[in-house]
């Protein structure tokens, strides 16, 4: 699924009862995509977790709630329906906790599994290299280096190139700080290191077969983070004496009036300029081996705040991952009904997080990255809109890392046969790693769906009890040997066996606009308009939907019938699809196949698609939460109840 560049926005999740109290059971709607048979969720406040299939595992998510809710709710529109749960304090804390724990655990045990990835590709780096005399073929990458280097495999130092008066400042400071040949002597150190961890053991770090979802893995640094990290410190060792200018491309300082300085922002910038130097004096000097990639990454923003102060315009960072998903150009410019819209709220963020850093009393780099993450999403929009560029679209927080390849490094001094061998059990480990993760892991529609995980965190944190969890919830729930694994039959599942103290729905975005259209239109003439996608107003199209005429979800008794013209509007995009395959890599005649799939359950008075929207009006996203209905709350206490299990509804 196309993933259209995240917006801010404000949707009201007030709780009246204490989070600690009682939790958020979720079931949402489904839709065309990735949850055609629904989606369920368990709310803790402002924080929300679910599950879901990537790649062929189940993965847990955290998201804040708003987020949460804005995603399903607006962009995905989809209704969400929650049942409140009443717990007791202590119980509704170690709940909490189970779902966090299993989120931090899988996320570690996630970490690891890349983590043997990336020592395997290193040594099939140094394998290709020692059979080829490309000197590509011998750079290894380095985070950070992007920022100054080329991406040819370029050798440190080198000579010949334009300096900067920002680190040439900086190289005096640590000289004064540390000594004249503190560069020199730690240089001289960390090549000896480095040549130490190419000649390691790559299997040496511990790595623990994960025992089950909540088993953290310990802390332990990988053969191929411990090089990376020893590199990256030797090349900001050179960068520094080399006092090195930005890359071209690394960075933006784009033209026009939205991005000028004003002469308090300046001094803003100036003062953050000196707070980051001081910090950079005493990260070169830091005792561990991780910093070589933040001394790159802070130099390059000093770089480019010095670039700023020379111009008087807005200089930041590249931050954008070298995974960020790519919307091609044609596709980018059948979207200039929305995009406007969208770089006006991207410029809109960018002002308030340049105006809250302005007042900043100590500006830090927190700040800073606020702005810079603003920076190169607003820029990156403008690029692709006006620029008629490919859109480059990141979730979560950009932090600044390119990578670039560097020659003359350290490599082992291991024979070939030697260097198979250690790929080779490195290999094996990877696959048991990766094998133990699939069986705790391996997503299945019935078995381990994102329904069957959470009730198996809440059975967890009974611990495996049915009379505990009848004592603290109200009864039990099986969301694998019952069809309580189908999500709409989970939330029945929950109103029948746990304490529901209330009921709530945030409707979908066309829900809730055809609430309002009826509430001032004659509610017969907004049926006729808003049925079809040619003329309603509560629908703008979708990038991500497949063609159809009807809108059935509202349509029971029609629904065969409408689902029969989108049947037939989408075998006729199937057909042109063909027809256009070899234009565009398949793009219309997957659209088409999607739309016949989810056009046939309406043949049977089944309905999955709702449509999606690529944006939101910023009057349209203020939806509170409604009742859905009216439960009667016991009159006795959570801790009473937990003396006698409550009846079942």
């Amino acid at each position: 699924m196309v993933r259209w560049f995240a917006l801010l926005v404000c949707l009201g999740l007030a709780s009246p009862a204490a989070a600690l109290s009682s939790f958020d059971y979720l079931y949402i709607e489904a839709n065309e995509g990735g949850s055609s048979g629904g989606h369920t969720a368990i709310r803790f406040g402002e924080h929300t977790y679910h599950f879901q299939n990537r790649d062929g595992l189940l993965v847990i998510d955290r998201e804040h709630s708003v987020d949460f809710a804005a995603a399903y709710a607006l962009r995905s529109n989809r209704t969400i329906h929650g049942r409140r749960v009443a717990v007791r304090e202590g119980f509704g804390r170690e709940l909490h906790a189970q779902f966090r724990r299993r989120h931090r655990a899988q996320s570690r045990q996630l970490d690891v599994r890349d983590a043997l990835r990336a020592d395997r590709a290193l040594l099939q780096k140094w394998l290709r290299a020692g059979e080829s005399e490309r000197v590509a073929e011998h750079a290894v990458d380095v985070p950070g280096a992007g920022y100054f280097l080329p991406g040819e495999g370029a050798s440190l130092p080198a000579t010949g190139h334009e300096t900067s008066a920002a680190l040439a400042s900086l190289l005096q400071r640590v000289a004064e700080r540390h000594g004249d040949d503190f560069i020199a002597r730690k240089r001289a150190a960390l090549r000896t290191e480095l040549q130490a961890a190419a000649d390691a053991d790559p299997t040496a770090w511990a790595v623990e077969l994960p025992a089950d979802a909540y088993a953290e893995p310990p802390f332990a640094v990988s053969f191929a983070q411990r090089y990376a990290n020893r590199a990256a410190a030797l090349v900001a060792l050179d960068v520094l004496e080399d006092t090195r200018v930005l890359r071209d491309g690394s960075f933006s300082a784009p033209e026009g009036d939205a991005f000028a300085l004003d002469t308090t922002e300046r001094d803003v910038l100036r003062r953050f300029a000196k707070r980051l130097e001081a910090d950079l004096v005493q990260l070169f000097a830091s005792p561990g081996h991780d910093w070589g990639p933040a001394a790159l990454a802070g130099m390059a923003r000093l770089a480019a705040l010095e670039r700023a102060q020379a111009t008087g315009r807005l200089v930041f960072l590249d931050a954008f991952p070298a995974d960020a998903t790519r919307i091609d150009a044609s596709t980018v410019a059948r979207r200039t009904d929305v995009l406007p819209q969208i770089l006006g709220e991207a410029h809109a963020q960018l002002a308030a997080a340049r105006a809250a850093f302005a007042t900043l009393e100590d500006p830090n780099e927190r700040g800073w990255a606020r702005v810079e993450q603003a920076a190169n999403r607003a820029h990156e929009l403008e690029r692709a809109l006006h620029q008629g560029r490919s859109l480059r679209v990141a979730r979560g927080h950009l932090v600044p890392r390119i990578s670039a390849p560097v020659a003359g490094l350290a490599a082992p001094r291991a024979s070939t046969d030697e260097l198979r061998t250690h790929l080779a059990r490195v290999e094996a480990r990877e696959r048991d790693y990766t094998a133990q993760l699939d069986a705790l892991y391996r997503y299945h529609l019935i078995t381990r769906n994102c329904v069957s995980a959470i009730f198996e965190t809440i059975r967890r944190a009974a611990g495996d009890s049915i009379a505990v969890s009848q004592e603290e919830l109200g009864g039990h729930v099986e969301g694998r040997r019952s069809f309580a694994f189908i999500p709409f039959v989970s939330a029945a599942a929950v109103d029948r066996h746990y304490h529901v103290e209330a009921r709530w729905v945030i409707p979908s975005f066309r829900a809730a606009r055809l609430l309002e259209m009826e509430a001032r239109e004659h509610p017969v003439w907004v049926a006729l308009r808003e049925s079809n996608t040619l003329t309603a107003q509560s629908y703008a199209g979708g990038q991500d939907d497949s063609p159809f005429l009807f809108f059935t979800d509202r349509h029971v008794l029609s629904r065969p019938i409408f689902g029969a013209v989108n049947l037939a509007v989408a075998t006729g995009e199937l057909a042109h699809g063909l027809l256009r395959f070899p234009l565009d890599r398949g793009r219309v005649l997957r659209a088409g196949a999607e739309g016949v799939l989810v056009s046939l359950p309406e043949l049977a008075f089944g309905n999955i698609r709702k449509g999606s929207n690529d944006w939101v009006a910023p009057e349209y996203r203020f939806l509170e939460p409604s009742a859905d209905e009216s439960v009667a709350r016991s009159t006795a206490t959570p801790d009473a109840r937990a003396g006698s299990p409550a009846p079942r509804r």
